[in-house]
């Protein structure tokens, strides 16, 4: 039987996370976090979705059992979590202050 907490556990430390710092980028509670990981509680398909989104998975992937996630930067995967909340003209100007931002490197 597929023991969802465990992946969870399994991809978070793959991917250099603290439990909190994986609950605070999935947006769930550390609390809920730690009785899932440690199989007190059976999670909701939304906390998963959360949880795969924070982790730069599909679905797929956390259930398929791919080890190798499509972000292998937690800061990167932590930008984009904050990119998703940001309305379009936010987005343009967080991309030309990234593109100087390179330009100067």
């Amino acid at each position: 039987m597929f023991d969802v907490g465990k992946r969870i556990k399994e991809l978070r430390e793959q991917c250099g996370l603290s439990m909190s710092k994986l609950a605070k980028i999935a947006g769930v509670g550390q609390s809920t976090l730690s009785y899932i990981e440690n199989g007190e509680r059976s999670p909701t398909i939304d906390v998963i979705m959360k949880i795969c989104n924070a982790l730069g998975i599909t679905l797929v992937e956390f259930f398929g059992g791919e080890e190798k996630t499509h972000l292998e930067s937690p800061k990167v995967r932590e930008l984009l979590v904050y990119a998703q909340k940001l309305s379009e003209k936010e987005l343009e100007y967080l991309c030309r202050f990234l593109e100087e931002v390179s330009k100067e490197r």
